[in-house]
């Protein structure tokens, strides 16, 4: 049994009554003999049910899979496997839980106002925004502490402990081997040390952001310091690479020595210029750019209408087009194990995905990008003609199915209405259906 997904003594779980009803309307469906170019049984788009992968579409309002439910996709979407349960409903509420040693690990997020956890590593943990509590695991920090916030705050990871007050102004640092403090935008430094009591970076602002000065990297082989009179002077500076603004953002020079590359631009007037070896660069944003490295390379104009870029670093071959909103490609192949992937989208008209050896074809096809589970839910309304290839088997549809055939090694058929009247042929047997009514010839 799945100990994620069971529910109340003596009353079966909601997603098992729904996969129930879903079956017993699959097996009414199926008896008329209402099929699909994927074998999926059914009254397309509205209702649709696939024996294979025990997926129900009752569209525009759910669906169901083995291990997850979907309301009017992507509002509400419920999951539980062996690994766990996810369940969210958009934009307020998330929950997750996962079995890992110890016991379970759960978070729940009711957005903007609860947020609680509990796990075997940290333990329980409770937030009520913004009036105080705790959060642990949050965004790359151990804990999360506040109490009226902006009004106060702390974050701790390990041993370091970063407390707030009116944040973003005021904050103190304190931890082994590091410290610091600031009160924006007035001024604020902050000082680290190796394990051994060597420097690793000392960050020092006066008036912040008019003068700054960082030396960063003091534990390295490239130890790197920069300061900057904004927006006047700015430059950064290691053994390898120095960086400099004038009168920012009108100019900025970048120089790479130990890639041999330089480059040129500026941000007010997006223009970049870079030269090298193993690199080039020319881009006059928005109207055109090219970039161009050992393993990759883009180009674009009119940015973001039109753009193309290309990757060849041994592990994925993949060249990339877009006219948008239009027409778009993507060609893809791993080096591994030499699995291929080949889009074509001519939107809002007709897109192509072939994987390996199975292909198919929808016109029309309004979503402007890819995405199966969010086309399965709402795209097959507008999926008007349909063409499918697994192999050596095809199939074709027109308008959910009024007309179809299919076409493999050993079977081949047509319908008219899903079934209504059809002839089918399995090997040597031949069966025909008039007013979904079976008659078997042969075999």
């Amino acid at each position: 049994m799945n100990r994620f997904a069971s529910g109340s003594a003596g009353r079966p779980p909601a997603r098992s009554r729904l996969g129930r009803a879903a079956a017993v309307l699959a097996v009414l469906l199926a008896a008329a003999g209402c099929r699909t170019i994927e074998n999926r049984i059914g009254l397309p788009p509205l209702i649709e049910y696939d024996g294979s992968t025990g997926e129900f579409f009752l569209r525009p309002l759910f669906s169901t899979a083995p291990d997850e439910v979907r309301v009017v996709w992507p509002i509400f979407r419920h999951r539980a496997d062996e690994r766990g349960v996810s369940c969210w409903l958009l934009p307020v509420m998330v929950y997750r839980s996962r079995l890992q040693e110890g016991g379970y690990d759960r978070d729940f997020y009711l957005v903007p106002l609860i947020a609680w956890g509990d796990s075997p590593d940290v333990g329980a943990h409770f937030a009520l925004f913004p009036f105080g509590g705790t959060i642990k695991s949050f965004f790359g920090q151990d804990e999360f502490t506040f109490w009226l916030f902006p009004l106060y705050a702390r974050l701790r990871e390990k041993e370091r402990l970063s407390q707030h007050v009116l944040w973003p102004f005021v904050n103190w640092v304190r931890g082994p081997g590091q410290g610091g403090g600031r009160v924006l935008p007035f001024w604020g430094h902050y000082w680290a040390d190796t394990a051994k009591g060597a420097p690793k970076y000392r960050r020092t602002f006066v008036g912040w952001p008019f003068f700054t000065h960082q030396r960063n990297q003091l534990d390295s082989p490239t130890p790197a310091e920069s300061w900057a009179l904004f927006p006047f002077y700015a430059r950064s500076a290691s053994a390898n690479v120095t960086r400099t603004h004038i009168m920012w953002p009108f100019y900025a020079h970048y120089d790479d020595r130990a890639r041999k590359t330089r480059s040129w631009g500026a941000s007010l007037v997006p223009i970049r210029f870079t030269t090298g070896p193993e690199e080039s660069q020319f881009d006059l944003w928005p109207f055109f750019g090219t970039w161009r490295q050992k393993e990759r390379s883009r180009w674009f104009a009119l940015w973001p209408l039109v753009r193309r870029e290309t990757q060849d670093d041994g592990a994925i071959a993949a060249r990339r087009f877009w006219a948008a909103p239009f027409w778009w490609t993507a060609d893809v192949e791993r080096g591994e194990d030499k699995a291929t992937l080949h889009r074509r989208k001519f939107w809002p008209f007709f897109s192509y995905e072939e994987k390996d050896d199975v292909a198919h074809w929808e016109a029309l096809s309004l979503l402007p990008w890819y995405d199966a589970t969010t086309d399965a839910f709402w795209g097959r309304w507008l999926h008007l003609a349909r063409y499918s290839r697994r192999g050596a088997a095809r199939g074709f549809e027109l308008l959910w199915g009024l007309y179809s055939w299919e076409d493999g090694p050993e079977a081949e058929a047509w319908r008219i209405a899903g079934g209504m009247f059809a002839r089918e042929r399995d090997g040597a047997r031949v069966t025909y259906r008039i007013l979904f009514i079976p008659f078997t010839a042969g075999g």
